[in-house]
């Protein structure tokens, strides 16, 4: 009942064999980063817990814990970080994609 509304490209993996379901998710590429996004939605799962749940702030030492503007400054340290990175790994993508364009242009 609820199969006829999966879209056709999901449809197909309920019908084939175990083994065949095995090697199709294999091949993907999707597969790696879902387990990373499932993983991550566990962690933040259990973070909330232990913080709000039992509330474990209460019990750690003074010296592990953040003020704001520490934590602020740290998130925006790694998000330049993080662009500048970006900004760098295209630029040099760029670069090679020009070059080999070059190598494969006609001769006049």
């Amino acid at each position: 009942m609820f199969v006829k509304l999966l879209p056709p490209s999901i449809r197909k993996y309920l019908q084939m064999s175990k083994p065949e379901r095995q090697y199709e998710l294999r091949l993907t590429l999707w597969r790696t980063p879902l387990l990373y996004i499932l993983a991550t939605f566990l962690f933040v799962a259990i973070t909330l817990y232990l913080d709000v749940g039992i509330g474990l702030a209460q019990y750690v030492p003074v010296f592990f814990k953040a003020e704001f503007e520490t934590t602020r400054l740290l998130i925006s340290s790694l998000i330049g970080g993080i662009l500048t990175l970006s900004a760098f790994t295209l630029n040099s993508l760029l670069v090679v994609l020009t070059t080999f364009s070059g190598q494969f242009s006609l001769r006049l």
